[in-house]
Parts: C-alpha cells; sequence; structure tokens
C-alpha cells in the first residue's frame, strides 16, 4: 500500500509529508518541471517519487531522490496522459518499491487502457 496525493489540493495538506508519491495536478513546461520536482523531493523527504504532468507533450516528469528524472510520453496516436499519468506514477512506485533497477525502464513501453506510453531515463 502506498499514499499518492496532490500536493496542490487542500485537502491534501494533512497527509502530505506522509505521501511516498506526489502527483502535482497542473501541467507545467519543461523548464519549470525539473525545478518543481525538485522542490516537491527536497520539501517532502519521505517521498520516494514526485510526478508533474507536461503541458507540451501530454506526457509527465518523474523524479526519485538522487535526481534520477525520467519521461513517459504518449506514442503513437496516443492521446496525451492526462487520465492516466496518476497511475503511471503508482506503477513506477511499485517497481522501485519491489528494488528492480531504474535504468531498466528506459526504452519500456506501457500499455494503459486507453493510451500506450514511452519511458525514457533522462537523467541518471
Amino acid at each position: 500500500m502506498h499514499l499518492r496525493l496532490d500536493p496542490d489540493e487542500r485537502d491534501s495538506a494533512p497527509w502530505v509529508e506522509y505521501a511516498d508519491v506526489l502527483t502535482a495536478s497542473a501541467a507545467v513546461s519543461w523548464e519549470t518541471a525539473g525545478g518543481l520536482l525538485d522542490a516537491l523531493l527536497d520539501a517532502h523527504p519521505g517521498c520516494l517519487l514526485a510526478s508533474v504532468p507536461l503541458r507540451e507533450s501530454g506526457g509527465c516528469l518523474l523524479e526519485t531522490p538522487g535526481a534520477r528524472r525520467l519521461v513517459v510520453l504518449p506514442s503513437g496516436g496516443t492521446p496525451p496522459l492526462t487520465t492516466w499519468w496518476p497511475a503511471v506514477a503508482s506503477f513506477l512506485y511499485a517497481w522501485l518499491t519491489l528494488g528492480r533497477p531504474v535504468d531498466a525502464l528506459h526504452g519500456a513501453s506501457l500499455t494503459l487502457p486507453s493510451a500506450t506510453a514511452d519511458i525514457r531515463l533522462i537523467r541518471g
């Protein structure tokens, strides 16, 4: 079991410090995404994974403590991952807590009920 919360939601405020996954809801640009993830992880040391949706690509950027970043982008004609990116974050959390290496996800394809997404390690 894990606790995934949106740090921007007022109802989440009392519980954010206990969350192991933080998924920001507001889509941001590539230019601001990295700084936002760094700030989330710095402010919440118990968090194992933070994610933010990317405005330009319809994907999401995820970061683990230690500045390992992954980008998950819709592939082919798949629509933006707007409804699925929290599930993607939960999948990656499960992957990490099982002790599987982040590097093994680079180049993987993730199939969701209404979307297919490609995973790339962009900083490790």
